[in-house]
């Protein structure tokens, strides 16, 4: 059953709540990017993009001397591009890539990060005497190298699953660990997405990557839509919003998120681009997946206006080396490393006018040729 594949565009009139933008906003530096690839990764891709703009993670000047802050963002496509939830799973990779690059920029604002750091080494009076096919366990006989070590140490976390899998008396025992934790939080405001990337490399799941950036004259109209200030409109204007959409299919298929843009009239205005996929072919289920992309486009203004955006990381590298003493055997090793992430950001609910949708179209996906 295929699905369709639904776009809303959803614009926030500046004439409610904006403020005037400083110089080195976001609209003086490029118009925003998208673009979808093919047999590529999106590591890769982001890199050339900010290697062809000149830009750095992280702090970035233009040449008047103001601030912008450039993060980025990689989100996975879950699902294959045979399965019917593929375009949902797009949407979810474009939020994890935005998240991401939330967590990215709390981080290079503030973050704190422990480390440490252990190593072990002991030796056993007894050599190996166990012959070739004894598997018996001897836990009085166990290396009294792992044995000394506290339990509450990261190496010494090991010692019972290696006397389980221990057939001979070792030697002589190394153990190694070092880890590293970072935790921030934030309150992350004003953040746009400038360049989407969707790419799908052989044999791997898809991706979607993005380039975002912030600045203070994004984060002071983000401001705007909390504190209510009155609008100074000193731009010059431009065509009108819905003339500055993509038209091509495919850019309108690999944008998502919220760009800030100049209208007819100089003020500023917020463009937000979601998608959304129908259930069925049938009328109801298209039309609510255009409601779905709307209400998912309105939720990335509320957004914008800020987010409350904590994250967490741990690493931790460690091994072990049994040595037998065994001519031509080779001493015993084991990996004990691992890694975890989280991240989460939370807008409660805040009031936002003006809300109204600017745009809608369906197209078919040139990878999982879905509608």
């Amino acid at each position: 059953m295929k699905r369709s594949f639904i776009f809303a565009g959803v614009v926030c009139a500046a004439g409610l709540m904006f403020a005037q933008a400083e110089p080195g906003s976001v609209e003086q530096l490029a118009e925003t990017d998208s673009t979808i690839v093919v047999g590529e990764d999106v590591a890769t891709q982001l890199q050339e993009f900010l290697d062809a703009k000149g830009w750095t993670e992280g702090d970035n000047y233009k040449k008047d001397g103001s601030l912008f802050i450039v993060v980025t963002g990689v989100g996975t496509i879950a699902a294959p591009p045979s399965n019917p939830n593929y375009n949902a799973s797009r949407a979810n990779a474009f939020a994890k890539a935005m998240l991401a690059a939330k967590v990215s920029l709390s981080s290079y604002l503030e973050q704190t990060i422990a480390t440490a750091v252990e190593s072990a080494y002991g030796e056993s009076g007894e050599g190996s005497t166990a012959q070739e096919g004894e598997a018996e366990i001897d836990d009085e006989k166990a290396t009294a190298a792992i044995n000394a070590l506290p339990e509450d140490s990261v190496v010494g976390q090991t010692r019972d699953g290696l006397k389980a899998a221990r057939a001979k008396t070792p030697t002589a025992t190394e153990a190694f660990a070092r880890s590293v934790s970072s935790a921030t939080t934030a309150l992350i405001s004003g953040l746009q997405a400038f360049y989407t990337v969707e790419a799908q490399a052989a044999g791997q799941n898809g991706e979607i990557g993005v380039v975002a950036i912030w600045s203070p004259a994004l984060a002071e109209t983000a401001a705007c839509m909390t504190n209510g200030k009155a609008p100074v409109t000193l731009r010059s204007a431009k065509k009108p919003v819905r003339e500055q959409l993509p038209t091509n299919n495919e850019k309108l298929l690999s944008t998502f998120g919220v760009q800030q843009k100049i209208d007819e009239n100089g003020e500023l205005v917020l463009v937000a681009f979601a998608q959304s996929a129908a259930r069925s072919k049938n009328k109801r289920a298209q039309n609510a997946a255009y409601q779905k992309a709307f209400l998912d486009a309105s939720g990335m203004i509320r957004s914008f206006a800020g987010e409350a955006v904590e994250g967490t990381s741990s690493l931790m590298e460690a091994e072990i080396s049994e040595d037998y003493n065994v001519e031509g055997e080779l001493p015993n090793y084991s990996d004990e490393g691992a890694y975890f992430e989280y991240q989460k950001s939370v807008g409660k609910e805040l009031t936002i006018n003006g809300i109204k949708r600017l745009k809608q179209w369906h197209a078919k996906h040139p990878i999982s040729g879905q509608e």
